[in-house]
């Protein structure tokens, strides 16, 4: 599993998911921008609310065992407008609170679907938000007036097997062998 499979995933099910208009995986500040991608084909449709945007995660690897395994820690940031629609402009009623329930409510049905997604991906289990580990709640964000639930998630993965040998005889000397135990060959 790759960090572009699984934004990947979460894209496609927010593809399907009814209440979400926009997916993007990057920085948080991108959020004011138009990107062209599948939501909003060649920019011309606008920013779309509620989104999910995927803040670039950190991760840590645990090679000790066979089958290479993953952590990815990130932010799942899912925004919705504060008394307005994007779309037109118009006045929207709800409440912050009713929003970020309706947020919360999406959040819960992305992160279970992405689990259930990713035990059957490949036919077998090889992805899951094991945790979420922090959900903030936040309210009038940034120029567009955001309502925000942001989930600090945990996605474990096995990463996928490396097919590159080191060929160190094919190297020219002296690097055709094993370093020695003492000496520094940057030095060479």
């Amino acid at each position: 599993m790759t960090p572009e499979k699984i934004s990947n995933l979460l894209n496609i099910n927010c593809q399907a998911h009814p209440d979400i208009n926009f997916y993007h995986y990057g920085y948080e500040s991108d959020i004011h921008i138009n990107i062209k991608n599948n939501f909003t084909g060649d920019n011309s449709r606008g920013k779309k609310y509620p989104s999910l945007l995927f803040e670039f995660p950190s991760e840590s690897w645990n090679l000790e065992r066979s089958g290479a395994a993953a952590v990815m820690r990130g932010l799942l940031v899912f925004n919705d407008t504060q008394y307005y629609n994007r779309e037109d402009g118009s006045n929207n009623s709800r409440s912050i609170l009713e929003i970020q329930t309706a947020l919360q409510k999406t959040a819960l049905e992305v992160v279970l679907e992405f689990n259930r997604l990713g035990r059957t991906f490949g036919g077998r289990e090889v992805l899951g938000i094991t945790a979420v580990n922090n959900v903030i709640y936040a309210a009038n964000l940034r120029a567009d007036r955001l309502i925000e639930v942001v989930l600090d998630v945990s996605i474990n993965y096995f990463l996928e097997c490396s097919s590159f040998v080191a060929d160190i005889g094919a190297l020219d000397p002296p690097f055709n062998v094993l370093p020695p135990e003492a000496g520094d060959y940057e030095l060479k």
